[in-house]
């Protein structure tokens, strides 16, 4: 869980002036996050 929630930060802090390409990076997590539990 807090490994996602790094990784998760790391792409915000890539990516912070491309807020589309965050919304499509949270889309891919919590979709990859659904389909482990």
């Amino acid at each position: 869980m807090l490994e996602i929630i790094q990784f998760i930060n790391s792409l915000n802090l890539s990516g912070l002036e491309s807020s589309s390409n965050i919304a499509k990076q949270y889309r891919y997590i919590f979709g990859f996050f659904i389909f482990i539990l």
